[in-house]
């Protein structure tokens, strides 16, 4: 029973300290379990954890194997408030190659719709995984080295 007590104490402390960590007490195996909520808590934060971050990854990635048939050879999510920040360097694809050699200016434009498409299909993925609305989504790819950064607004009011 003394190891329940302290369980049970723990547990009112870290609740107080951060509602995001719920600690599940099994009084019979005497464990605690850390379910961590990756959830929005409808203010517009999104909480700066390794799950967040690994699922916005996994997002982004997925827009692009969709789109290009290959995802990214480096990604990095960075999280500050309602802010969120993807650094990501994309695979040159062979089309794009062959396009920019011929007609440099067609390239370009290319590339510009391209981002826009990224954009609204990152944007609806989002809005499936995520419980607030996105303000805006912001992305700026340059073509010659392959980096991309996208800033993701989510919604605060």
């Amino acid at each position: 029973m003394l190891v329940f007590d302290i369980l049970f104490r723990l547990q009112e402390n870290y609740t107080q300290l951060n509602p995001n960590i719920l600690l599940h007490i099994n009084s019979n195996l005497c464990t605690i379990v850390y379910i961590i909520c990756f959830s929005f808590k409808g203010d517009g934060m999104i909480g700066d954890t390794n799950e967040n971050k690994k699922i916005l990854a996994h997002l982004y990635n997925d827009v692009s194997k969709e789109m290009f048939g290959v995802g990214t050879t480096l990604l990095k999510v960075s999280i500050s408030g309602a802010l969120v920040t993807i650094q990501a360097k994309h695979k040159r694809a062979a089309r794009s190659t062959a396009l920019e050699g011929e007609v440099p200016s067609l390239k370009m434009e290319v590339d510009f719709h391209l981002s826009l498409l990224y954009k609204r299909k990152l944007a609806e993925q989002l809005a499936t995984h995520f419980h607030d609305p996105i303000e805006v989504v912001l992305r700026d790819y340059d073509a010659k080295t392959q980096w991309a950064f996208t800033n993701i607004l989510f919604s605060t009011s």
